[in-house]
């Protein structure tokens, strides 16, 4: 659990006690496969134009190009 926390403040920029982590892994294990599904359907959604960095739109902005 110390690990997780350890990682927790590395993605997410926040402290989240190790209780709190296994809290959570104890309530939403039963509902993860779910969890995933739904942010997969939502990231699925997402236009093209939302998912996409045109890099000429930054070369233009620098004046490059």
């Amino acid at each position: 659990m110390r690990s997780a926390e350890v990682r927790a403040k590395k993605l997410l920029g926040v402290r989240i006690d190790h209780s709190v982590i296994h809290f959570w892994e104890k309530k939403l294990t039963p509902y993860m496969e779910e969890i995933v599904n739904l942010i997969l359907k939502e990231l699925h959604d997402l236009e093209y134009s939302e998912s996409f960095i045109d890099s000429t739109i930054f070369t233009n902005k620098k004046g490059i190009g």
